[in-house]
């Protein structure tokens, strides 16, 4: 009965040496990417939103203010450097590639599955390199699946509880809100309330 509750692929012979080869290009790749964000220059747009992160205020002059609280909290462990203000994209690779992996093999119960899951986006060399860069869509897309995650435990466990997993939605507010084009005036003012009448609405 145990070995039945197993994921399909633990009881495939070399099963640990697909999962431990996973983690090994996962892991170089990361490497290899933190050594990129260490080495290479600050675009504008970076350094732009790490000035952001000078000031405490509950929004900016064209976003919400998550991608200036993600690059002070990289700045905060490793300082005022390049891979301090990308460190939270690199961190946010790895947040849902797990949370990823963790949706694809609840659902299948299968590893292999999970694997060419999480695979993709690291061959995907567009996104794995651009994950580098300190933009508001970053961690848009890491809560985004967070909030994914929690219903796909919803859904499979029917615990009840998981239904908190849908207030992560609203920290997605604070990450990107688009100003209308037609919006005139000061942007700081739109983007105050759009994440008021936003999280109202969630």
């Amino acid at each position: 009965m145990g070995c039945s509750r197993q994921p399909a692929l633990l009881r495939h012979e070399g099963s640990k040496l697909l999962i431990s080869g996973c983690v090994l290009v996962v892991a170089s790749l990361t490497l290899m990417r933190g050594i990129f964000a260490a080495m290479h220059p600050l675009r504008v747009d970076e350094a732009y939103y790490w000035t952001w992160s000078r000031e405490s205020v509950i929004s900016c002059l064209d976003h919400p203010p998550m991608v200036a609280w993600c690059i002070y909290f990289g700045t905060q462990i490793f300082g005022d450097t390049n891979f301090g203000v990308r460190f939270s994209g690199l961190l946010a690779m790895l947040v849902m590639q797990v949370l990823l992996a963790d949706i694809v093999l609840r659902t299948t119960r299968d590893w292999r599955y999970a694997i060419l899951a999480v695979l993709p986006p690291e061959a995907a060399l567009n996104y794995g390199l651009r994950i580098t860069r300190v933009v508001p869509d970053t961690p848009l897309i890491a809560f985004a699946l967070a909030t994914v995650w929690a219903l796909d435990r919803l859904a499979l466990s029917g615990n009840q509880r998981w239904w908190l997993g849908r207030r992560v939605r609203r920290v997605c507010v604070a990450v990107k809100i688009p100003r209308h084009p037609a919006d005139s005036g000061d942007c700081r003012v739109c983007n105050c309330s759009a994440l008021a009448n936003e999280a109202a609405f969630f």
